[in-house]
């Protein structure tokens, strides 16, 4: 059928932009869905600062406690969520370039393989007693983005940063967590530090591994590092206390409990270091005190 030449200039801008899609690899919409649906609760032997539910579509819902702060984090090429659920961060796999500030978390990422995702640091590179992490910045895979109060905006965000971990110091500087956000990148603010032990504290390898995708490998680690202190677990209490400290320049006493509570029974406090302070017991994690009020303790 032939068509005149006004048939033809009309039909002529619909072609072009038609041949456009074609050429240019124009691809339809991401799918989307309306609700996810539960699978399980993620199993976890010691901690209890945080929660975590899996849903059939490997998404990972991170609940943090005391906050109640939701990080949803949904695998690569997942549905778009038409709603998100009220209050929750959705966090996109592969997590990268991310800004590391709580310290005691970059021992996790090493053990994972996952050091490739942190581009910026909250600590100078002299200032890592981790090997791997010291290296790594001199080498200038990661950068020194400043500290949690102090952070290099300009840096972080030319990073393209997808998170910002940080501990509860941050809570100290709210300023700071608000401007992250208002530029789009996402805090979460971590709490191992105050789960009850070290095998708890040790636990939070899973919530990394599920953040990254690394689920199974922060399964195995942890499994093979229960296995190593099980004989010291097996054991019974002696019922003997141990104080480990430092004396300082200043004729300060610094103790500290960190991971040597290994030591204790799990179930028995009765080695956790303790002090009367301002007519308070308080357990001890790191603390300084007076030369002369340390000798008098008994």
């Amino acid at each position: 059928m032939k068509i005149n030449r006004r048939q033809f200039l009309k039909a002529l801008p619909a072609a072009a932009l038609a041949l456009t899609a074609c050429g240019s690899g124009q691809q339809e919409a991401p799918a989307t869905t309306d609700a996810l649906v539960l699978d399980h609760a993620y199993p976890l032997d010691y901690a209890r600062q945080f929660t975590a539910d899996v849903y059939t579509d490997g998404s990972v819902l991170l609940t943090i406690a005391e906050s109640g702060d939701k990080f949803l984090v949904r695998p690569e090429g997942a549905a778009e969520l038409s709603v998100l659920p009220e209050g929750t961060v959705e966090l996109r796999q592969p997590l990268e370039n991310i800004y590391l500030v709580s310290s005691s978390i970059m021992d996790y990422f090493i053990h994972l393989d996952a050091l490739d995702s942190i581009a910026l640091s909250g600590t100078r590179a002299d200032g890592w007693y981790l090997d791997e992490a010291k290296a790594a910045m001199e080498a200038g895979e990661i950068t020194y983005a400043g500290k949690y109060s102090a952070p290099d905006y300009e840096c972080i965000l030319a990073a393209h940063c997808s998170l910002a971990i940080e501990n509860t110091m941050i809570y100290h500087t709210p300023e700071v967590k608000e401007q992250l956000e208002h530029f789009g990148v996402p805090v979460l603010v971590e709490r191992s530090s105050y789960e009850s032990g070290p095998l708890a504290r040790m636990e939070w390898i899973k919530f990394i591994g599920l953040l990254l995708g690394r689920a199974e490998e922060a399964e195995r680690v942890f499994s093979e590092k229960i296995a190593r202190i099980e004989p010291v677990l097996q054991q019974e209490p002696t019922g003997k206390t141990v104080a480990f400290f430092s004396v300082t320049g200043n004729n300060n006493s610094r103790l500290t409990e960190k991971f040597f509570d290994l030591c204790r029974h799990d179930t028995d406090n009765t080695l956790m270091p303790t002090l009367a302070v301002d007519n308070k017991h308080t357990v001890i994690c790191n603390m300084r005190i007076c030369f002369d009020h340390f000798v008098n303790l008994h």
